[in-house]
């Protein structure tokens, strides 16, 4: 039976919720049907049920509430491994056709050791820091620049950075290059260039051998180290052979003679971009563990340029 102590709180002329409840009980414990009392009170079968199962589980305040708060508040995510999460899918997405959602980036944190997080967690990160935004059907921006058709390279698409100490040389090519869709960025110097290819890592360099500072040879020699995809067209007003197999064995992909023509670079950039595409192509391969395939398509590509060409992939 109902307890007396409670069932005075029932005298009243209109019950409250708890009231009812114990109401309810109290009359089903007096041989009333259950179909009855919930009609009586203008509730549902599932209501009163949920109700007599409370009682019968015997816990004291059984007709109050349950609070709808989670048993376990979630753990506040640090500044750190927001910074973190948000560096991963930056580096990401300058790897073309690298996948860039929450499990890639789960992924990345599981082989760096670091604490895996929620893919909920991991959107929440990238949409307030406006990476990720909600569509309605229609492709995200970055999808149809870095996931681009193998079979026709549009100008627009090619990334190029341009490196002179010479702003007014370099700010002309930029805007000629630009007049044939090409996107293209300026560095008057080194340490500017080395700057910007950390931030976005672009498709192709048009580098400078003599400039003050870092020079020519010595930027070539970290981006390739840093990012041996991207494609490197060394310009030289007044370098020499030396200069020119130096740069070749640090792994530029041209050498060219200041001056040229806008065409000839052009055709030159359009190439290494292709190189570029070939190159991204044989790496998916090769990480999928089809070495072999990896390597017939490196060489396939090289042979056209440089006859006598051997991969350095290994074949397995």
């Amino acid at each position: 039976m109902i307890p007396s102590i409670v069932y005075i709180q029932l005298q009243t002329g209109r019950h409250t919720e708890r009231e009812l409840r114990i109401k309810a009980i109290d009359r089903y414990l007096k041989g009333e049907s259950p179909k009855s009392i919930y009609t009586n009170v203008n509730r549902s079968k599932n209501w009163f049920f949920k109700w007599l199962k409370r009682y019968h589980s015997g816990k004291p305040g059984w007709y109050k509430e349950r609070s709808t708060a989670p048993l376990r508040r979630p753990t506040r995510l640090s500044e750190i491994e927001r910074k973190r999460i948000i560096s991963i899918r930056q580096r990401l997405e300058s790897e073309k056709f690298a996948p860039v959602g929450a499990s890639a980036i789960k992924w990345e944190l599981l082989r760096s050791g670091n604490r895996l997080r929620s893919d909920s967690t991991i959107n929440r990160v990238l949409r307030r820091e406006g990476i990720v935004k909600k569509t309605s059907g229609k492709r995200r921006e970055w999808s149809s620049k870095k996931y681009h058709s193998r079979k026709e390279i549009k100008m627009k698409e090619i990334k190029v950075l341009l490196v002179d100490d010479e702003e007014e040389f370099v700010e002309s090519l930029s805007e000629r290059i630009k007049m044939r869709n090409l996107d293209s960025d300026i560095a008057l110097n080194g340490e500017e260039a080395l700057r910007i290819v950390d931030k976005e890592v672009p498709d192709v360099m048009v580098l400078d051998l003599k400039m003050p500072g870092i020079d020519g040879m010595e930027v070539l020699r970290r981006v390739k180290k840093a990012y041996p995809k991207v494609q490197v067209i060394m310009l030289s007003g007044h370098g020499s052979e030396k200069d020119e197999k130096e740069a070749r064995r640090l792994g530029a992909f041209e050498y060219l003679e200041k001056p040229t023509s806008i065409d000839t670079l052009i055709k030159h950039i359009k190439r290494a971009f292709k190189h570029f595409d070939k190159s991204m192509t044989a790496a998916t391969f090769a990480q999928a563990g089809d070495h072999k395939s990896a390597k017939e398509m490196m060489e396939r590509e090289e042979n056209v340029n440089n006859p006598g060409f051997s991969s350095n992939i290994p074949t397995v």
